[in-house]
């Protein structure tokens, strides 16, 4: 964190007895040791999000707490003893840490590995430098620099390619990271002209067969950018060993048998035939080959891959951060990540998940025993559920037909049509799902995108306890999480439950235009993500990345939430009825995007009296920058010019290493 520690010109005993020569000598006595900062930072402008919308000059930390936030010529002089260092802003501003509302860390540090899983998105989740940066060394090296895939074609060609300098020669599987149909543009296959769904790809029920093609005695496995669907070959169809439809489960621990779908079982299967893998699958398959790139030591790889992530996070001034899906053993490798406390730059709150079964009901027993992994820096923030998957990759559940539909979605013998997409799991089973959570004093984070999936969502919320309070405190706050098709009447209900939500308005950027054209049609795209209607209903929201899905870049998800423009990728066909603003009623002001990361946020962890704000005895967890984002509001893209020089976290400076350069910008 950017910083110089100020020239002491006055001898040590009259610092500590704070000699003033203003008026006459007079002695005043300092702080007492146990009362004295340990950092006193001046100089700077202090946006403490309070209640009164108070800008500071100088914010005095001890240890992990804020002991003093002030103005004018006496600005903290009260807490400043012999050891204090004062730290000078050079006219930096500094607001509350960032608090990440929902994400996948672990995963992000996992898939974001040149060594094992190749390149061939579109989209700059991993922030990498593009040519013509200087921190791109070569040009020609999409592994290391941002240089997206623009057609089927080009994917395939990198594929083939293969990773020319493995480091582990032995490594067996051919992997693909962050593959998207729907972003791409016209191939050399393609007779005529179109885009994406309208060409060959991975997700037209010929997955197999084309990866077959490139190998049939490796396995290759393309992921998806949403993370619900996976694209693989025979000879990993060989590995997962996937029940056929109507075959008797699997018995949960027994590897001699084969592995039966959770999700929509009868579906799933058959089109795992065809070398699509959705929801459970995927992930199952996802799990697999990490495993495979971590070989013998997965938990120290583990560990490894999560500090490398909450080194990037932290770079772009989180100092909070979710992850969206904790199994326990990934649990464990956060408590080992984070047990170093000098080392690890944020808060981990994690989400719990079971990847085997839909029943959280044993999870939820093991919640106490989970809890003794907690630390300052790790902590479970409740349970999670999925009601159905991601509308991008056809997989959201809807209660009209998608605008569009292609093979295999249009096929009668795999799904009902015309075609709305499924739910994962239906309002009876997600009741019980927050039946488990409460029962053990969580809250319920609950993923859903399609408006039908909402609706089962809000249909099996329990009802709610006549003696308590709306919004009581004390009460579970569950979460929506994506909330991406919610009507004003379901922000509403929301809202008087007294539960939060989360918005991941930038994959209306990026998936905004491929949504108007091909998926849910104009209409229903400009009402993605409502924090518009959010703000008119007076309810509390988050901005989240869903990373790997979308980069880890708060001022870049303020932004879209600002402006709500979508991406014009140069290399796809753009329908003229699909304008590059979506639904601009919609847009929210730059001061409530930074509330949904900072006081907003920390209420819908239940944390409002910790963190969220610079305040007196609160957190001190803040992010300096090199200019005030809330100055910005006429002209929201300088917000792009914006540096993060570094975080606090609990009272620790975690300096940016890249501070003094440009900001990689995703779009």
């Amino acid at each position: 964190m950017r910083g110089t520690r100020l020239t002491r010109w006055l001898p040590a005993t009259a610092v500590v007895l704070g000699l003033s020569w203003a008026g006459g000598c007079r002695l005043l006595l300092g702080p007492g040791k146990d009362k004295a900062a340990d950092k006193i930072y001046v100089n700077g402008t202090i946006v403490t999000m309070d209640e009164s919308g108070t800008v500071a000059q100088c914010v005095a930390i001890k240890g992990a707490t804020i002991t003093c936030v002030e103005s004018g010529a006496t600005c903290c002089k009260k807490v400043r003893g012999r050891d204090t260092e004062i730290v000078d802003l050079e006219g930096a501003t500094v607001l509350p840490g960032f608090i990440d509302s929902h994400s996948h860390m672990a995963g992000f540090g996992l898939l974001n590995d040149p060594d094992h899983w190749i390149d061939i998105s579109s989209v700059n989740v991993t922030l990498k430098p593009p040519p013509g940066d200087p921190r791109c060394k070569d040009p020609n090296d999409y592994q290391h620099c941002f240089i997206p895939v623009k057609n089927q074609d080009e994917v395939v060609e990198r594929l083939k390619r293969g990773l020319p300098e493995a480091t582990d020669a032995g490594f067996a599987p051919i992997l693909g990271f962050n593959y998207d149909p729907s972003r791409l543009g016209h191939s050399k296959s393609c007779k005529g002209t179109g885009v994406a769904f309208q060409c060959t790809n991975f997700e037209d029920g010929t997955a197999r067969l084309q990866l077959d093609k490139i190998s049939t005695t490796r396995p290759v496995l393309i992921d998806s950018e949403s993370g619900h669907i996976t694209y693989v070959n025979g000879k990993l169809l060989e590995t997962l060993d996937i029940c056929a439809p109507g075959a008797a489960p699997r018995a949960r621990g027994d590897a001699g048998t084969c592995r039966t779908p959770l999700d929509n079982p009868v579906q799933e299967a058959k089109l795992a035939k065809l070398g699509q893998l959705d929801e459970d699958l995927s992930f199952a398959a996802v799990d697999a080959m990490v495993g495979e790139t971590l070989g013998k030591d997965k938990i120290q790889g583990t560990v490894a891959a999560i500090h490398r992530a909450a080194a990037l996070y932290s770079a772009n001034g989180f100092t909070t951060v979710q992850e969206g899906t904790t199994s326990p053993g990934l649990m464990a490798a956060y408590a080992l990540a984070s047990v170093v406390d000098e080392k690890f730059p944020v808060t981990a709150r994690v989400l719990l998940y079971e990847t085997t079964t839909n029943d959280l009901g044993p999870l939820a027993s093991k919640v106490p025993e989970l809890k003794l992994l907690q630390n300052p820096k790790l902590q479970i923030a409740g349970l999670k559920a999925f009601a159905d998957g991601s509308t991008q990759g056809f997989t959201g559940f809807l209660t009209k037909p998608y605008a569009k539909v292609w093979a295999p979605f249009n096929n009668p013998g795999i799904f009902t049509q015309p075609y709305k997409g499924l739910p994962d799991v239906d309002a009876d089973g997600l009741a019980a799902d927050f039946l488990n959570a409460h029962k053990v004093g969580l809250p319920l984070m609950v993923h859903q995108n399609g408006d039908a999936a909402i609706a089962d969502v809000l249909a099996a919320l329990p009802q709610p306890d006549a003696a308590a309070a709306p919004g009581d405190e004390q009460a579970p706050r569950d979460l929506m999480i994506h909330f991406a098709m919610a009507t004003p009447d379901d922000v509403k209900t929301v809202g008087a439950r007294g539960m939060g939500m989360t918005f991941l308005t930038p994959d209306l950027y990026f998936y905004g235009q491929p949504m108007c054209r091909q998926i849910l049609g104009l209409e229903r795209t400009q009402q993605l993500y409502p924090a518009g209607d959010a703000v008119k209903a007076g309810v509390r929201f988050g901005l989240h990345s869903d990373t790997p899905v979308t980069p880890p870049m708060p001022l870049f998800m303020i932004w879209t939430a600002k402006t709500r423009k979508t991406q014009l990728m140069p290399w796809y066909e753009r329908d003229p009825l699909c304008p590059e603003v979506m639904g601009p009623e919609q847009a929210i002001t730059i001061l409530q995007g930074v509330k949904a990361f900072t006081t907003d946020a920390a209420w819908l962890y239940g944390l409002e009296s910790t963190l969220g704000s610079i305040e007196v005895g609160k957190t001190a967890d803040m992010v300096q920058l090199s200019a005030n984002p809330l100055s910005m509001e006429e002209d929201p893209d300088q917000l792009k010019t914006i540096r993060v020089l570094g975080t606090i976290h609990h009272g620790r400076a975690f300096p940016n290493p890249d501070a003094d350069l440009p900001p990689i910008w995703p779009g």
